[in-house]
Parts: C-alpha cells; structure tokens; sequence
C-alpha cells in the first residue's frame, strides 16, 4: 500500500477561472440624501458624494422609481455613523407603498467591533427586502423615530 500514490497528493494542475462565480449586484436606482422629497435639512460636505441630510424625527422623506421587471428588491440604506442624542436607540421605519414597514435599530453601544467598521467605511448600511407590487411607480418612505440620523445614500439592487 502506498498512501503517497493516492489522487489527493497528486500536484494540482494550473487552471484559470472562466466565469465569476460571483455576480455584482444590479443597481436598479441610487440616490443622494438631497435628492429626497419631504423634510430634511442638507448637511453640505458629509457624506459620500458631500450630499447627506439631517432626517428630521416623526417627519418622512420619500424616494420614487420605477421597475416592472421585478418581483422584489433589496434596498440599501446607508447612514453616517452616529450615536443616540436623547435616548438608547437610532431607529427609523421604511416603508414601500406603505405596505411592508421595517423598523430597524443602528445604535452602537461602545466601542463594539461594529461601530469601528462603521466609522472606517463612514458607512452604517442597513439591508431590506421588500415584495414589489404590479405599480410601475414605487414609493419608498422613509421615517426616523429618533433624532441624530443623517442619510447619505439610498440604493435598490435587483434581486436575482
């Protein structure tokens, strides 16, 4: 018997990749704070492209686009990365048609692993998936529940 000889000690053959495996995601549409309709107030210089807004608390911004193709997507919400003002929490609900609501939390306690790739990336990115109805025209709305949050970017990826 002779363990050497086995097909798993073989040397491995050059090989090249002939497609990626994996694909970069669609961006269906992205948009800057400023190009919201409803209350904010522009924080000109921050951000990624120097277009972010301070979201006002209870009051909604919305963002339009249009997609027939698709039957859901997943949006990318990315903030500038902050900590709680008055309370323990930086929430904020996003709706699409006012149908499906999300109500997520971003706040960081500390100095926890997250908040450092937050402050690096100067990113804090959350992720929906929402189900698209047959309207061409979709609204996505976005409220915060408290105050200290600062909208950079909005991005709806295709799904495949």
């Amino acid at each position: 018997f002779q363990p050497r000889q086995l097909p798993v000690f073989q040397p491995i053959l050059p090989n090249t990749a002939v497609d990626n495996w994996i694909s970069d995601p669609q961006i269906i549409v992205q948009w800057n704070g400023t190009d919201a309709k409803g209350y904010f107030s522009p924080c000109e210089g921050l951000g990624y492209e120097g277009k972010a807004v301070k979201l006002i608390k209870d009051k909604y911004i919305t963002f339009c686009f249009d997609d027939e193709k698709d039957d859901s997507v997943m949006v990318d919400v990315m903030l500038l990365p902050s900590h709680p003002i008055n309370s323990d929490s930086l929430r904020f609900s996003m709706t699409l048609h006012n149908i499906v609501a999300h109500v997520t939390d971003f706040a960081t306690h500390g100095q926890r692993e997250e908040w450092k790739l937050n402050v690096l990336s100067n990113h804090a990115i959350r992720r929906f998936c929402f189900p698209i109805t047959k309207h061409r025209n979709h609204i996505l709305t976005i409220k915060p529940l408290d105050d200290g949050l600062i909208l950079d970017q909005v991005r709806v990826i295709r799904l495949h």
